[in-house]
């Protein structure tokens, strides 16, 4: 057979415009102008199928079989015709264009000729290419103009060509070089004939010119030929048609922008015209006027010209392209702007049928399945994306056969939820297209569009996801429907109830006979009980008698009856208190049974314990397992739930399958026969949810239909009848469903519009209705439209969207958590509630938690009446045998830092929840970048280190390398320094700034290069706290309001833009705070319920809200309950009420302390550190005080910051040795730390020094602490006390032998503490007999500081005699004179007389 007659009903692509190849040709014509090939021959026989593609300049189109349009990629001027601008990643089929014939492609516009002769058009029109009679744009198609009994369309740059049923040529738009061939040089914006020429099969254009094939094979060609683009031996513009030079037997050409080229019946190809890329495929480049012979081209069956390349099918299946290839154009695995002028075949594929061109190529295989390669700037590959590609990419469109689309799968899947989800939608077609919509309809090819793989945000519920795959040419796949309830997770066991609250804590109330409630008892729980250790719980399940929870970390926890093995752990013995189940990891699903338990890992597999009496554990056995057996044969699972003796589960593809006990047909399999493996619920599809009665089973299809089965004595299948039903039918007139729930024999439903419906037993009123009649169909549940959740067991349960919790009907084990057994027909509020922490409000802690600079009197307050308030100042969570304190009394937090913890109790109730904070209390220290400040007793501010914007605020630029006291200032609370500004807070309120001030964080309304000496910031009253980032500066006002000001290129100032400002602003909506921080260019804010807010620059993560976006007003930090924030430069860390902390962002030298450098955009914790009190974070450097008085470092060390002795980074913390007691530290490139002594406070530091801002009278960077140089002189003695402490041996506070400078400086023992290590031996015996407390080496001699001090060498000269010879090595190291280093004797060195004293009772 003749190839191209087998092609021709494959449908050769024939191009309309200037890049397009057109070959449709009359059967006649292909048997004519091409040689003969046999079928066998073709590229891999291909299937017959219709491949008819188009490219413009920048955008696609394609007419399938079915003779649909199918249109994607630029549309900025509409030129995609479905009524917008947006650009189409993916096709789109136009409406009503069910009779396409051919299209053609211009810069901004399309030509769509329909089968009855007519043509439409839209896009840009602003030259009339859309020949409408106007000169307006058209997002839809138009008529054009009088133009009927057409057979082909061709397009230019922006005009229009048609070619008419009698041979001739028409032509629209632009025609500034006469390319409508019409002799003149208007537009038109109508069609007009182009005279003289007549026989026309094709036309198409290029820029400025046009180009005509004619049925005899010449082509003619007429407009712009300053590239000699018209082919007649001249460069001359012609505005009629003339013909090309020597050319015949022509059977198809193409125009790209300023070249041609043209198709000969032998199979060679002609070109000529611009040829700067080598474009014409000639060898050479240099523009050509008349045809050449493109170079080494034979047997070609189709062409295609692009902008400036040019692409060419061969009959073996291969296509060649030649030309530009800036973006890969050419496909050949590179892009470079360099002349490519001879063909080059693109890989070693052999299957291709058709191609095309614009500024991007692409090309068809025999599977019909679209490539492009080139330029995909406006997504004309129709992948998705808008990514170029240098390779031939797979597009979303295809030419196919319809055929079956795989259904989306959500992940995770729905079900009830304790936090927002982020949903990753997939779907395993390749090129399928998932629409998507989340108000509870059908998706269509108009709704939202995802990316598989790609996620979906469910930050509330109810919300009904519904997903379905589309694909060109096929038929839509099954539509994927997930129900998600976000917030609120309740569940029921036969007669207990289990909750899980938003902050994943577990709470239990109900039967508790054989300890169901895990509270260590086995009382019943009237009252609602928080279990402490399943904190992080994110499901559970309740079975007759024995509770399964699931924690966030997919391991699984169980207690209560034991009797089968349920419970997972091993044994069969009863468990009071929750047991870890098994081996079992990576669970993200929990269900129960009667007696057995079942759980899904996350690979979709089902395992499960327990009884098996019936085959209910589904591993094909009858015995029962007292540790987790996988369900045989089942994978995909999403959900699984078990009855008496029964299980049912839910897979991703919406299907349900059950094994186990079938005596009542509860597995809905037409039958009555048990099942000791799953088998398939026939006839059920689109499950969205499922739940599992005594020995009943209901099903929620994605459509809003409830479908049940099994057991019906009662009429619990809402059918209207009583028989039991073995296949599943139909709940009698429900639609909109949302949530089901299945009781012993009874069932409910929540509907969209937030009413509960019920049905089936009714004896203790689990309906709702008033009365304890039966029914066998669904009936309203009294006339609220306010519910949310819902759950079932011999009572109903249910929340409203307040968070308030109600019950119904049994009531007999206290199982509403109301105080009370009394049994309800009506709903009925329990005292449990999602909505608050507890029936019992938070205590109050007034001042709250912070850094002050004397002691604070703490006043405690609960607002509800007649409780008991109970606290603790050691870290621990009050508990009932802790100090009580009446509310509205005071405690006094002392100098030091001190959590204290405060909880309120009271009879009959739930204890409410935790108020923890922490207090620092004395003098405070703070890094700037190279400057340093410190807030001393009595309110006095002294500064030191780099001067250079007047940022010591002294008056003048003069670096000082030892603090000096700032006495223009006085009652100073709290201080701040940023890059080289400082800002400090009064006792009156007042803040004052100085500094750098070109962002106006000066405050004070003008800008400026210099603020030498404080000065006011305006409008401020009734401050307690200041914070300094880089250039802005932040205020907390005692209301509870932050105020901002300063550089906001980043949204740093948190007012919802990014202007710089030079007075201070309220930040909206930002109430509640009790601690501010500035970072780089971003801030935090801790408020009074515990949660953190970030706002600012965020392109490392430093917000912590999931995503590198800055925010330019505040977000919240998911999961932190803080009492403690600090700021580095780029990252972030808090400290939580548990006593662990947390960080996130820039993580490059380890900051953050987990372990790795990966920056995280969520938060981490720290690994190691527990029982912390205090935290600082540094430019790149972090650090924690724990309760035991050990201070830890980690990150940046390049300084020496972290005062380790060495400069290696840490990634991890580590303990800083010897230093004890720090009540206050700081960090940056340097660090501050402040320790107690004898009537007044050290401070040391240790880090970068370039500037003085260590303030030890030097510039040189220290690795370990050295002793800031204040001048102060506490005791009057002309001496300051930092070298009162330094020098005098005589200071012993705790009176253990060792002087309290040694203990800091040598020992890191602590100068208050007689006993360091608990011995029972005084810290100067453990010295002196050689149990060192510390191994410290101040002078790097190799010998250690106690050593020393028994050698009677100095600790920290590692020359004591000065006479060059270190003192490890100097064998007399006492004696400058003896440099010789004769044999030692005992002679030579007189040891120092050491008279012990040893202690007596």
């Amino acid at each position: 057979m003749n190839q191209f007659s087998v092609l021709k009903h494959i449908t050769l692509l024939f191009l309309g415009g200037f890049c397009l190849v057109n070959p449709m040709f009359r059967d006649s014509d292909v048997r004519t102008h091409t040689n003969a090939i046999e079928e066998d021959h073709l590229p891999g026989n291909p299937t017959v199928i219709s491949a008819k593609l188009f490219a413009g300049f920048s955008h696609a189109a394609a007419i399938k079989s079915d003779s649909t349009l199918w249109l994607w990629g630029n549309n900025s001027n509409g030129q995609l015709g479905n009524g917008g601008v947006g650009n189409g990643l993916y096709p789109y089929q136009l409406s009503g264009f069910t009779t396409v014939k051919d299209v053609a492609c211009g810069y901004q516009h399309t030509l769509v000729l329909k089968s009855n002769g007519t043509i439409w058009s839209f896009g840009r029109n602003s030259e009339g290419q859309l020949g409408d009679g106007t000169l307006t744009q058209k997002l839809s198609p138009v008529l054009t103009g009088v133009i009927n009994n057409a057979t082909a369309v061709g397009a230019g740059y922006y005009h229009s060509l048609a070619v008419r049923s009698n041979g001739t040529l028409w032509a629209w738009g632009y025609n500034n070089n006469g390319q409508l061939g019409n002799g003149t040089n208007f537009n038109s914006v109508a069609a007009v004939q182009v005279p003289a020429l007549t026989g026309v099969l094709k036309a198409s254009g290029g820029e400025f010119f046009s180009v005509a094939l004619k049925s005899n094979g010449t082509v003619w060609s007429w407009g712009q030929n300053n590239f000699g683009q018209l082919g007649i031996a001249n460069t001359i513009v012609q505005t009629r048609p003339v013909q090309v030079s020597a050319l015949t037997n022509v059977v198809a050409i193409a125009t790209g922008r300023n070249h041609t080229l043209a198709l000969k019946s032998d199979g060679t190809v002609w070109s000529w015209g611009g040829n700067s890329y080598g474009e014409l495929g000639i060898g050479v480049t240099g523009n050509r006027n008349v045809p050449v012979q493109s170079t080494a081209l034979t047997n070609i069956i189709a062409i295609a010209a692009g902008q400036y390349q040019s692409l060419a099918l061969k009959s073996d299946g291969t296509i060649w392209s030649w030309g530009y290839n800036a973006q890969g154009q050419l496909g050949n695995g590179a892009a470079d702007n360099a002349a490519h002028p001879t063909p080059l075949q693109i890989g070693s594929t052999t299957a291709w049928i058709a191609i095309a061109a614009g500024a991007h190529s692409s090309g068809v295989q025999n599977d019909g399945n679209v490539w492009s390669w080139g330029d995909n700037l406006d997504g004309q590959f129709a992948n998705g994306t808008y990514t170029d590609s240098y390779v031939p990419v797979l597009s979303s469109f295809s030419f196919a056969s319809t055929s079956s689309i795989a259904t989306p799968l959500l992940s995770p899947d729905g079900g009830s939820y304790t936090a927002g989800q982020i949903v990753t939608v997939t779907c395993a077609t390749q090129g399928a297209i998932i629409h998507y919509t989340s108000n509870g309809q059908e998706p269509t090819e108009t709704s939202p569009v995802i990316a598989t793989g790609n996620t979906i945000n469910i930050n509330s519920g109810p919300a009904i996801i519904k997903a379905r795959a589309f694909k060109t040419g096929e038929i839509p796949g099954n539509i994927k429907t997930s129900i998600y309830h976000i917030g609120k997770k309740i569940v029921s066991g036969y007669t207990h109830s289990i909750a899980i609250k938003t902050d994943s804590s577990t709470w239990v109330w109900g039967n508790n006979n054989l300890g169901q409630l895990g509270n260590n008892s086995n009382a019943d729980a009237l009252i609602p009980y928080k279990i402490n250790s399943l904190a992080g719980a994110v499901d559970a399940a309740g079975g007759y008698y024995h509770s399964v929870v699931l924690k966030g970390n997919g391991t699984v926890w169980s207690f209560g009856n034991n009797n089968y093995g349920q419970l997972g752990d091993g044994t069969l013995t009863e468990r009071l208190t929750p047991v870890a189940t098994g081996i079992l990891t990576n669970v993200i699903n929990v269900g129960a049974g009667y007696y057995h338990s079942l759980a899904i890992k996350n690979n979709g597999t089902v395992w499960s314990w327990g009884l098996n009496s019936s085959g209910q554990l589904g591993n094909g056995r009858l015995f029962n397992s007292v540790a987790p057996v996988q369900v045989a044969g089942l994978s995909g699972v999403i959900d699984a739930s078990g009855g008496e003796a029964f299980s049912v589960a839910l897979k991703n593809d919406g299907t349900v399958w059950t094994w186990g006990q079938n005596n009542d047909g509860q597995l809905g399999i037409g039958n009555t026969t048990n099942k000791s493996t799953p088998v398939l619920v026939p006839g059920l599809n689109s499950i969205a949810s499922i739940s599992v009665g005594r020995s009943h089973v209901l099903a929620l299809k994605g459509d809003g239909t409830v479908w049940s089965w099994g057991g019906n004595v009662y009429g619990v299948l809402g059918t209207n009848v009583t028989g039991n039903q073995s296949n599943p039918v139909k709940v009698t007139g429900l639609t909109n469903v949302i949530a089901i729930a299945a009781g012993e024999y009874h069932s409910l439903a929540l509907k969209s519009d937030g009413t509960i419906w019920s049905w089936g037993f009714n004896g203790q009123g689990q309906l709702g209705s008033g009365g304890t009649t039966n029914s066998a169909v669904p009936l309203q549940t009294g006339n609220r439209n306010s519910w949310s959740v819902i759950a079932a067991g011999v009572h109903s349960i249910a929340a409203q969207a307040d968070g308030s919790v109600w019950c119904w009907g049994n009531n007999n084990n206290g199982q509403f958590g109301n105080s009370s057994i009394t049994n309800s027909l009506t709903p009925t509020l329990s005292l449990f509630s999602f909505s608050a922490p507890s029936v019992i409000s938070t205590p109050l802690l007034s001042p709250d938690g912070g850094a002050y600079l004397m002691p604070q009197t703490v006043i405690v307050t609960c607002t509800t009446p007649g409780v008991t308030v109970r606290y603790t100042t050691n870290g621990q969570d009050p508990t009932e045998t802790d100090s009580i304190i009446a509310s509205g009394s005071s405690i006094t937090v002392q100098t030091g830092i001190t959590i204290v913890k405060a909880k309120a109790f009271k009879t009959g109730l739930t204890p409410g929840e935790v108020k923890s904070a922490a207090y620092q209390v004395g003098e405070k220290a703070f890094t700037g970048n190279t400057h340093s400040l410190a807030v001393r007793t009595g309110g006095a501010l002294w500064t030191w280190g780099n001067n250079s914007k007047g940022q010591l605020g002294t008056g003048n630029v003069v670096q000082q390398l030892i603090p000096v006291q700032i006495s223009s200032l006085q009652n100073i609370m709290d201080a701040s320094g940023g890059y080289e500004h400082s800002i400090a807070a009064k006792s009156d309120g007042t803040v004052y700034a100085w500094g750098g001030n070109i962002y106006g964080q000066a405050g004070t309304g003008v800008l400026s290069d210099v603020v030498s000496r404080p000065t006011p910031v305006r409008g401020l009253t009734g401050i307690t706290s200041v914070a300094a980032g880089h250039y802005h500066s932040l205020a907390l006002k005692n209301d509870g309001t932050v105020f901002t000001w300063g550089r906001n290129n980043d949204g740093q100032l948190g007012n919802g833009n990014v202007n710089n400002s030079t007075a201070a602003r309220k930040i909206p909506g930002l109430t509640g705070v009790i601690d501010i921080a500035a970072g780089q260019y971003y801030s935090m804010a801790l408020k009074n319920d515990g949660s953190v807010w970030c706002w600012g620059r965020n392109n490392n993560g430093q917000l912590g809200d999931g995503t590198n976006v800055n925010k330019n007003v505040p977000v919240l930090v998911n999961g932190m309950h803080a009492i403690a924030i600090a700021a580095g430069a780029l990252h972030a860390l808090v400290l939580k009420a548990d006593g662990t902390v947390w960080g996130w962002g820039y993580n490059a030298y380890g900051q953050l302390g987990n372990g790795t450098t990966q920056q995280q955009t969520t938060p981490v914790q720290v690994q190691g550190l527990t029982n912390v009190v205090a935290i600082a974070a540094g430019e790149n450097s972090s650090m924690a005080v724990k309760s035991d008085g050990t201070v830890w470092a980690w990150g940046n060390n390049e300084q020496g910051q972290l005062g380790i002795l060495n400069l290696l980074n840490q990634i991890l913390p580590v303990q800083i040795a010897n230093i004890a007691s720090v009540t206050f530290l700081s960090t940056g490139f340097q660090s501050l730390f402040v320790t107690p002594a004898s009537g007044a406070k050290l401070y040391w530091s240790c880090g970068d020094n370039s500037k003085g801002q260590l303030g030890d009278s030097t510039v040189a960077d220290k690795k370990s602490r050295v002793l800031v140089h204040f001048t102060i002189d506490n005791n009057n003695n002309s001496i300051a006390d930092w070298k009162d402490y330094k020098d005098s041996p005589s200071a012993d506070t705790d009176q253990d032998g060792l002087a309290d400078w040694s203990e800091l400086m040598y020992y890191g023992t602590d100068p208050y503490q007689f006993d360091q290590n608990g011995d029972g031996i005084a810290d100067g015996i453990n010295v002196f007999t050689g149990k060192l407390p510390g191994l410290l080496d101040t002078d790097g001699d190799g010998i250690t500081n106690a050593q020393e001090m028994l050698n009677g060498t100095s600790p920290v000269l590692a020359d004591t005699d000065g006479d060059g010879v270190n003192d490890n090595i100097d064998r007399f190291p006492l004696d400058r004179f003896k440099t010789v280093l004769p044999p030692l004797t005992p002679a030579d060195r007189t040891a120092p007389v050491i008279i012990l004293t040893e202690p007596t009772n």
